[in-house]
């Protein structure tokens, strides 16, 4: 049996994620402004911080938002470094090889094979986090299937839901990862390259922003469906609920990611993450570990991986809406997202020039639907309100500042970067 590691105290997260991401704009108001109901103006509400956003693009993103308030509107958006810093499900791997948890050996011998690529051999003996990278570089074609996103739950087949849970909060470490926001730092996990995933404050404030003018929003996220809960419950909503009250905290329930069939333990019945939306599971999706720890993963993959055009199966399945108003995302994986939305927020990466050149090939949209927020994803993470910002950072990085350089030139060739030479 897989070693179960201990759950992190839910309290004591929340505490920690609340001081930790709740420094963007807290409202005045000494009761959190939580008190206002929704059918309350807009005026009476919090207002999204400006902090860290990019001045134009967070004028028209809050135009957009208070003229169609109140509408229940849809609005999805990816989760791994759109919403959260880096990737939750890749850390999460990374910290079960790192302390022990899942071994090679624990691995499936069939969802392991040995192969062959760039003239290298790859075995599962040499370690699950470098097969799992080796296997992505193979497997991820031009914006088409990309099957070792499935893989990285895979991999925990014979696992119980609560155990995989229990490893996202070792991994999230509460939120010790965001510490470099202001250090500069890149806080790794284990002898790997795999930073420590948190939720940008930015982010969060958008969310409980959203959420209380009368927006429904959803998470379609290639990650992990039940890491992307776990992180949600405890990393997003503490903050959200500082700031704007419970009435504004993101329902797990509306998080649609990569998921494998479980089986009860009791009953040897078969279950699927939408199966438990359509009985109206509430205590599933809130993790509840009497729910969890009785629900067995298997080798056999859920439904179709969202991730490009899996994500608008996975809004046409589960949402059910083909009228998306907005979409918010940041990797070729989201393209087909944002062109299926009306309005693009585009989390633009400065450190990852290659993949902004394919975002701008691929979005046809001008500055009439698409807006852009630059961030650095890894070293010297965090949301870059202007061009000052980003060579202040990359004073002692030549090689980060040439790659922002070329991002930002990508960028602008597209229009989508009004007025962020301004300082």
């Amino acid at each position: 049996m897989v070693p179960h590691t201990p759950s992190v105290g839910l309290r004591s997260i929340a505490a920690v994620v609340a001081v930790l991401l709740v420094a963007v704009g807290c409202s005045s108001d000494p009761d959190g402004a939580g008190s206002p109901s929704p059918s309350a103006p807009s005026s009476a509400l919090p207002t999204l911080s400006t902090d860290g956003w990019a001045p134009e693009t967070y004028q028209r993103l809050t135009t957009l938002i208070e003229a169609n308030a109140n509408q229940n509107k849809v609005i999805t958006f990816d989760w791994d470094n759109t919403i959260q810093a880096r990737d939750v499900s890749e850390a999460t791997l990374a910290q079960s090889e790192a302390n022990g948890t899942l071994t090679p050996g624990d691995v499936p011998k069939a969802l392991a094979p040995t192969f062959v690529a760039d003239g290298k051999t790859h075995s599962i003996k040499n370690g699950i986090v470098d097969y799992y990278e080796a296997l992505t570089k193979v497997t991820k074609g031009d914006q088409g299937a990309y099957p070792s996103l499935a893989w990285a739950v895979q991999a925990y087949a014979g696992w119980t839901i609560e155990q995989l849970v229990d490893q996202t909060a070792n991994t999230y470490a509460r939120g010790s990862g965001a510490t470099d926001l202001a250090t500069g730092k890149t806080t790794l996990i284990g002898k790997s390259d795999q930073a420590r995933p948190f939720v940008y404050p930015q982010m969060a404030d958008l969310l409980g922003y959203l959420e209380s003018r009368g927006y429904d929003v959803w998470v379609v996220s290639a990650g992990s469906a039940w890491a992307v809960r776990w992180m949600v419950i405890n990393a997003l909503n503490p903050a959200i609920r500082e700031k704007y009250g419970d009435s504004a905290i993101h329902d797990p329930e509306k998080v649609v990611g990569v998921s494998d069939l479980t089986q009860d333990t009791r009953t040897l019945e078969m279950r699927s993450d939408q199966s438990m939306r359509l009985t109206g599971n509430a205590r599933y999706f809130n993790l509840d570990p009497a729910i969890t720890s009785k629900l067995k993963i298997t080798q056999i993959v859920d439904r179709t991986v969202s991730w490009s055009g899996g994500k608008v199966s996975a809004i046409l399945e589960t949402i059910g809406r083909n009228d998306l108003f907005m979409a918010a995302g940041d990797s070729d994986g989201d393209l087909y997202m944002l062109r299926f939305a009306d309005n693009q927020l585009l989390i633009g990466r400065l450190d990852k020039p290659d993949l902004e050149q394919v975002l701008a090939e691929g979005l046809s949209g001008g500055q009439d639907t698409v807006m852009v927020q630059p961030t650095f994803s890894r070293d010297h993470v965090g949301f870059l309100p202007n061009s000052c910002e980003v060579r202040n950072r990359t004073q002692s990085d030549p090689e980060l500042a040439t790659k922002a350089e070329a991002s930002i030139n990508t960028l602008n060739s597209k229009g989508w970067l009004p007025g962020f030479s301004s300082c």
